[in-house]
């Protein structure tokens, strides 16, 4: 299949590996494909679907997201705005028919504070990290999982051997009647107070082999794949919540 421009996570994730020690510089995501893009490193091919299987281990899950293929066709063009106008809209980070997707964090990413108009979860899957919101930061390590209201500020910032991959959501996907969906329905009808909830998993094996298939489903591109994706991600939540031995909510 050709109808586009593509590359792989891994491929990003080496080429920032190698490009910005050496030049001394941070970059945002869209200015890295740019770069990549510049340098005649993207394909038109689009990469197959990594296989998977059940209960795999960190790194056999790692090796997974490094297979994810990455859509490059507008993302580039974002490069222009950043930092001046750091606001990522749903239309342009969400693939068609799709209302939820997973990303992976890239290291020497620019710390400058960016906003979305969607709900993103952060899982942080090797290492550890430290989130910045507005005017706080919170220490993240493996199996903690923070949750970031629409247009609210922040960033997170990381260094190679720190993994972490962030769950992205339409506001209109949750409706569930429990802490998190509380938590959500605050982020969308209050919308100017910005907030997060941190919760501390112990790195739980349910909660992980659920994020597993999860991630999975966002990169596949059967037709019922967004359902399932949608399933998933309330059966991810509820177990992260239930696997939490601490809950923190910021306002």
């Amino acid at each position: 299949m050709s109808n586009g421009i593509y590359t792989t996570t891994g491929k990003v994730y080496d080429f920032i590996v190698e490009k910005c020690p050496k030049n001394g510089m941070l970059m945002s995501f869209p200015e890295t494909i740019a770069a990549m893009s510049a340098q005649g490193l993207l394909q038109e091919t689009m990469p197959d679907s990594p296989p998977f299987h059940a209960g795999m281990t960190t790194e056999e899950f790692i090796g997974l997201l490094r297979q994810f293929r990455v859509d490059a066709a507008g993302i580039a063009n974002q490069a222009r705005l950043y930092p001046h106008d750091p606001v990522t809209q749903e239309h342009a980070m969400f693939p068609m028919a799709r209302d939820v997707f997973c990303i992976v964090n890239m290291p020497y990413m620019a710390e400058y504070p960016h906003y979305h108009d969607f709900f993103e979860i952060t899982y942080v899957v090797q290492g550890a990290c430290t989130f910045l919101f507005e005017n706080e930061s919170a220490a993240l390590s493996k199996g903690d999982l923070c949750i970031v209201s629409p247009m609210s500020g922040h960033s997170l910032p990381i260094q190679p051997g720190c993994i972490a991959i962030s769950v992205v959501v339409r506001k209109s996907t949750l409706t569930k009647k429990d802490l998190l969906s509380l938590f959500f329905r605050n982020g969308l009808y209050e919308s100017r107070r910005a907030n997060y909830i941190l919760l501390k998993t112990g790195n739980d094996p349910l909660t992980f082999t659920t994020l597993q298939e999860l991630a999975y489903e966002t990169n596949l591109l059967s037709e019922n794949s967004n359902a399932c994706a949608g399933s998933l991600l309330n059966l991810f939540l509820a177990r992260a919540l239930r696997a939490a031995t601490i809950v923190s909510l910021h306002h």
